[in-house]
């Protein structure tokens, strides 16, 4: 009378089937998806919880009826469900990280090669570079065309690459034109200007500079400088190939 109490009020001759239901389902969505590609050691450890319940419940199947105590296998199989969502949660979580930062990469990208197209057409650019720039350019459509298929990581890797390749392509060029629409510089031009008594005949003028021509007033002079914008904008500069 006892016995038959204890077992009736425990519960515990009853086999979780509910609660093993619940966390194989939850381990084939976490393994099937985003968490055995983002989160593979939490879906690991969310697999091995899943087989020691199992295990768990095979030992009490194999005991006398009267002994069996499934409460132990219900408790373990609760805690592999735990860990099979939090492995597809973070899983889902990273993904969505990297798919952040994979459209940031393909922005930058695209901005970078905006740059360098506009610099590319007031500046020749040496063969070698003008080869960068075109390898450049086909990553970052192969990077667009990753981040649209959802292959985030890889959209990440093409963009840093095109950044890398653009870089090199127009970074020295980048660096000489900046040097010509400072401030600064622009100033030293117009003093020069002044110096060597060149008026603006009307208004403003597009200048190409020779940056391998430039020391002083009189070079301005030969060059035929009429007159600096107040727009450093519309400098433009004529880099030879060692630039």
């Amino acid at each position: 009378m006892g016995l038959g109490f204890e077992i009736a009020a425990s519960g515990r001759l009853r086999p979780p089937s509910q609660e093993r239901a619940e966390a194989v389902r939850a381990f084939e969505q976490a393994s099937g998806g985003v968490g055995a590609a983002w989160a593979p050691s939490e879906t690991r450890a969310a697999g091995d919880a899943l087989r020691a319940a199992l295990v768990e419940w095979s030992r009490q199947e194999s005991r006398f009826f009267a002994l069996r105590d499934f409460r132990g296998a219900a408790a373990a199989l609760d805690r592999a469900r735990a860990a099979a969502v939090a492995a597809a949660n973070a899983g889902a979580e990273r993904r969505e990280v990297a798919r952040e930062a994979a459209e940031l990469a393909v922005a930058e990208a695209q901005e970078l090669e905006g740059h360098a197209t506009a610099l590319v057409g007031v500046t020749a650019l040496p063969h070698a570079q003008r080869a960068r720039l075109a390898r450049a350019r086909l990553l970052v459509r192969e990077a667009e065309a990753l981040a649209r298929e959802g292959d985030v990581a890889a959209a990440a890797e093409r963009a840093r690459r095109s950044q890398d390749e653009l870089r090199r392509a127009v970074g020295p060029a980048l660096a000489a034109a900046e040097r010509y629409r400072s401030q600064e510089q622009v100033a030293t031009w117009r003093r020069w200007i002044e110096d060597a008594g060149l008026r603006a005949p009307g208004p403003a003028h597009q200048i190409e500079i020779d940056e391998s021509r430039i020391g002083g007033p009189d070079d301005l002079r030969a060059l035929g400088v009429a007159a600096i914008d107040d727009a450093p904008d519309q400098i433009h500069t004529r880099l030879g190939d060692d630039a």
